[in-house]
């Protein structure tokens, strides 16, 4: 039997340090070499957000992160679904 498990895209926010603020481009780049797909940077507030099927701890040793936080998602029925 085939295997069935997919693995979810995880919503993260991440906290870049004031000293690597000017350097944000390069964090994110490291990012995206462990696998997250950013999905934009905020440069005035130092944070990038993006997607990844790993977890928090694939990206807080990244040089320049401060705090890794993943994001809550929420799955909603079909607007046409009958209410349960």
């Amino acid at each position: 039997m085939a295997n069935t498990h997919v693995t979810k895209l995880r919503n993260f926010v991440v906290t870049v340090d004031d000293e690597h603020l000017p350097k944000i481009a390069q964090v994110a780049d490291q990012l995206r070499a462990k696998g997250m797909t950013v999905e934009s940077m905020m440069v005035t507030l130092g944070l990038i957000s993006g997607t990844a099927c790993g977890g928090t701890a694939d990206f807080c040793h990244v040089p320049g992160v401060m705090t890794v936080e993943e994001q809550p998602q929420f799955d909603l029925p079909p607007s046409d679904a009958e209410v349960q």
